[in-house]
């Protein structure tokens, strides 16, 4: 009994100061959050003191150059920030973890490529395997698996030892314009990107990066334009009236004109004569076009050519032509 006692001391003993060590543990780590959140507020007060300088005088370079530094130390900082508050509240079961699909400053929605993408963020058009007989770029690479808050300011401190930058391009998703993960860094020699390329797989705001040398896009094939004029079934022509001049045209384009439809008209006539008056039917009451109209021609023979347009289309729709039976 007295050993058993001694041991459930020791055991209390040793209970009560690892729970100590685990709350001081957790002490430590606010104080750490703390910290860099204070250092946070610092670092927002210096980009904003720095931006006011280089805005009174914009001819100074050092000053631009120091607030591109402080920009860069503050995108650090707040994502050292989110890591660790990460890190403090992370639950025992593992979650998903959800995606901040927040925008990089220059993320072009109208100027967005479509790449399917695998879990890791990786394009697979872009970043396959790369075939013996398959072009690449000498001086492009492709950037894959970033952080969602990265910035141009990031990437290119992350390549600052490779070379110079000529352009950066972030892909965002065509429809809803969101950051996908993935982008395009392109160095001034090739040598500069192939040093770059030495840095795959290194951490970038707490992702691996991947990096491979950029596929040219294949040029498509033109298309041709399809025909969206939805065709209706074509009414017959009526008999033509004996000595017959003038045609009826309906469906017409609001757009169309007096030149335009002479153009047409002669043109379909095949050489059988001339169109020597057009006349638009209007609305009574406001004089609004009703889409209609009729035609003259010197000939018969051009009457007997031009109704052949009877279903065609022009100017986008499709035509109703007949002969114009004579008022009685």
């Amino acid at each position: 009994q007295t050993l058993s006692s001694k041991k459930d001391k020791a055991l209390r003993k040793s209970f009560r100061a690892a729970k100590k060590a685990f709350t001081e543990a957790q002490s430590a780590g606010a104080s750490a959050i703390e910290a860099t959140k204070s250092s946070i507020t610092d670092l927002e007060a210096k980009v904003k003191a720095a931006r006011k300088a280089w805005k009174s005088d914009k001819s100074d370079k050092s000053l631009k150059k120091a607030l591109k530094r402080a920009k860069i130390d503050l995108e650090k900082a707040r994502a050292k920030a989110t890591s660790e508050e990460g890190k403090e509240t992370k639950p025992k079961n593992k979650a998903k973890r959800k995606r901040d699909y927040s925008e990089p400053t220059n993320c072009k929605k109208k100027k967005t490529l479509t790449a399917g993408t695998d879990g890791s963020g990786e394009s697979k058009a872009a970043c396959g395997n790369i075939g013996e007989d398959e072009e690449v770029s000498e001086t492009k690479l492709f950037v894959g698996n970033c952080n969602y808050n990265i910035t141009d300011e990031i990437i290119t401190e992350f390549f600052k030892d490779c070379g110079e930058i000529t352009e950066i391009y972030w892909v965002c998703n065509k429809e809803s314009g969101r950051f996908s993960g993935m982008g395009f860094v392109t160095f001034a020699t090739a040598e500069s990107a192939k040093k770059a390329l030495g840095l795959h797989e290194q951490e970038c705001m707490g992702r691996r990066i991947k990096l491979s040398m950029a596929k040219p896009r294949k040029e498509r094939p033109e298309r041709k334009p399809r025909d969206r004029v939805k065709l209706r079934p074509v009414k017959p022509l009526s008999e033509r009236p004996d000595e017959c001049y003038t045609v009826f045209v309906g469906n017409l384009s609001y757009e169309v004109n007096d030149e335009q439809m002479i153009k047409f008209a002669e043109e379909k006539s095949e050489g059988q004569g001339t169109v020597t008056g057009v006349r638009w039917i209007t609305d009574r009451e406001t004089g609004d076009f009703k889409g209609a109209g009729f035609i003259e021609f010197d000939s018969v023979e051009a009457v007997d050519a031009f109704v052949k347009q009877n279903g065609k289309i022009f100017m986008g729709r499709q035509l109703r032509v007949d002969y114009a039976m004579p008022k009685n």
